[in-house]
C-alpha cells in the first residue's frame, strides 16, 4: 500500500530545505563561506594595511577598509537570497496555480506530482543519498537535485513507515 504524502510548497519551506541542503554538501558550504566571511575579511585586512602603510596615516584607509567589508558582505547576502529565490520560481512553471507537491511512496518507485499537470516517477534505484532532519528528508537523485518531503506534514505513524522504506531501498554510499 503507497504511502502519501501532499503539502503546499511556500517560499520559506523551499527556503529551508535549501538551507539543509547546503548544510550537508560540503561544495556549497564552503562557497557560502567563502563568499560571506572569507572575502570580506581579506577586503578588510587589505584595507588595514593600506591604513598601516599609508604615508599619512589618514582614516580614509581604515574607512575604506571598513566598506569593502560591509560591501562584501552584503554582496554574498544578496547572491545566497537571489539563489534561492531563483531556485523556487525555477521549480515551477509560471502557469502553474497550485503549488501543492503530492509524493507518493511504494515499494518501485517514489512519484511526485506538483499542481495539476507536473509528474515525475523515479525508481528507488536511482537515489543515491538521503538528508533528514526534524522537519524535511530531502532525497538525492544526484548531488545537486533532491526531491524535498515535508515531515513535520505526515503523522508520527506515517514519518517512520516513509524512514523506514526510504532507508530500505536508498542505497548509501552510491556516488553522487
Amino acid at each position: 500500500m503507497p504511502i502519501i504524502v501532499s503539502y503546499e510548497l511556500t517560499y520559506s519551506l523551499y527556503k529551508q530545505s535549501c538551507w539543509l541542503h547546503r548544510s550537508k554538501s560540503t561544495f556549497a558550504f564552503s562557497r557560502y563561506i567563502f563568499l560571506r566571511w572569507v572575502c570580506p575579511a581579506i577586503a578588510f585586512v587589505f584595507g588595514v594595511l593600506a591604513f598601516m602603510t599609508s604615508d599619512n596615516g589618514t582614516a580614509t584607509s581604515c574607512l575604506f577598509a571598513c566598506g569593502m567589508f560591509a560591501v562584501w558582505w552584503l554582496i554574498g547576502l544578496w547572491v545566497t537570497r537571489r539563489e534561492i529565490r531563483r531556485g523556487y520560481r525555477s521549480s515551477f512553471p509560471a502557469s502553474l496555480e497550485s503549488r501543492v507537491v503530492r509524493t507518493e511512496f511504494d515499494e518501485e518507485r517514489v512519484v511526485t506530482s506538483v499542481g495539476d499537470g507536473i509528474s515525475s516517477q523515479v525508481a528507488w534505484e536511482s537515489f543515491c543519498r538521503v538528508v533528514e532532519d526534524e522537519d524535511f528528508l530531502l532525497l538525492y537523485v544526484n548531488k545537486n537535485r533532491y526531491i524535498p518531503i515535508l515531515l513535520s506534514a505526515v503523522e508520527p505513524q506515517d514519518r517512520q513507515s516513509i524512514r523506514t522504506l526510504v532507508y530500505q531501498n536508498v542505497i548509501e554510499g552510491k556516488t553522487c
